[in-house]
């Protein structure tokens, strides 16, 4: 051959070819590729979302979290494992099939689902070792955090009114708070809905007043709802007693001047016969609002003058009982 060089160079390509098409380790015969881990298809409450190896998956508790872990293995098998960090996390991961501590060659794919009722930060770790390549793993990171970290909630009692205060330090997907109540021992019901602030990580006040109670004692707890239509209960750590006045006492009217309605508050500090009448300013009555026997309590009493002319009135109130008599009046004024 005219050229030594390019004829060496032929002789060492076929050598090396055919070394590579007689050899034991090839491609198809189960080559050394590393085995590899894939995160796909996940969602969050039934929404795809992104979430991969090395990310991180932001979420309020009582969530359904759901991916699939894909496991590829080229080498004839492989050890593999996963461990949360911390350990235990709150809920019950679980993957379908079981996870495995051996794979064969080949694909394998676990279903994992979780929905955790409480706060956790922290990650969940897939680790692949086939044995011949240096071993494969995936992160997963999780911060998962209460939908609405309430800091207080408290309540305060003016006569028959119950004014209720609550504060968060933060907020993921707050739709709003059903403010519920119930007499000792008795059934919750509903009393009020407050919207929430959707998503927030500043502080948050909300203030509702639950008035016109009769007297007892009462529990209060509030009902947070996620726009996903999940909740948690959050209760008012003491009772809220509703005590019989002190003294007897009857309030101006209020609006005062009105058309056509107004409402008129009053006390009794015990059971007796009541009256509450109205009377114009030549001392006719003209509307019979009470006459019957109460208990002790706060009352208040609605005044629709519809048929009255404008003008100056007077509302008399009479308390009999426990060998006791209170009578109290006051003015007010229709105004059309």
């Amino acid at each position: 051959m005219k050229n030594p060089k390019i004829y060496f160079i032929v002789l060492v390509s076929l050598f090396v070819l055919n070394i590579f098409i007689n050899s034991s380790v090839s491609f198809a015969d189960g080559a050394p590729f590393p085995p590899t881990i894939q995160i796909r298809n996940a969602v969050l409450n039934g929404t795809p979302i992104t979430f991969d190896c090395g990310l991180f998956a932001n979420f309020p508790a009582n969530s359904l979290l759901e991916f699939d872990v894909l496991i590829d293995v080229y080498n004839e098998h492989a050890s593999v494992s996963n461990s949360f960090n911390p350990s235990s996390p709150p809920g019950s991961p679980t993957f379908t099939p079981p996870f495995p501590t051996n794979v064969i060659q080949g694909l394998h794919v676990y279903h994992f689902s979780w929905i955790s009722p409480a706060q956790y930060n922290g990650f969940l770790n897939f680790y692949v070792n086939d044995g011949i390549n240096p071993p494969v793993t995936c992160i997963l990171n999780f911060d998962i955090s209460l939908p609405v970290e309430l800091s207080s909630f408290v309540s305060e009692v003016h006569h028959n009114d119950v004014t209720l205060n609550w504060s968060t330090s933060s907020e993921i997907n707050n739709s709003g708070f059903d403010l519920e109540r119930s007499m000792i021992n008795g059934e919750w019901s509903k009393v009020y809905f407050v919207n929430g602030k959707g998503t927030t990580s500043s502080p948050s006040n909300y203030e509702f007043t639950d008035r016109n109670l009769s007297t007892g004692k009462y529990n209060y707890r509030l009902k947070q709802i996620d726009f996903n239509g999940n909740f948690e209960y959050f209760n008012l750590a003491n009772e809220v007693n509703i005590g019989a006045p002190d003294k007897f006492s009857l309030s101006q009217n209020y609006p005062n001047p009105f058309n056509p309605a107004t409402k008129i508050s009053y006390d009794l500090p015990f059971d007796g016969k009541v009256s509450l009448t109205i009377f114009d300013i030549t001392g006719k009555e003209v509307m019979n609002l009470i006459k019957e026997n109460k208990s002790s309590g706060y009352y208040e009493a609605v005044v629709n003058a519809s048929n009255l002319s404008s003008g100056v009135y007077f509302y008399r109130l009479i308390l009999e009982g426990n060998g006791n008599n209170f009578t109290a009046t006051k003015r007010m004024m229709v105004m059309k």
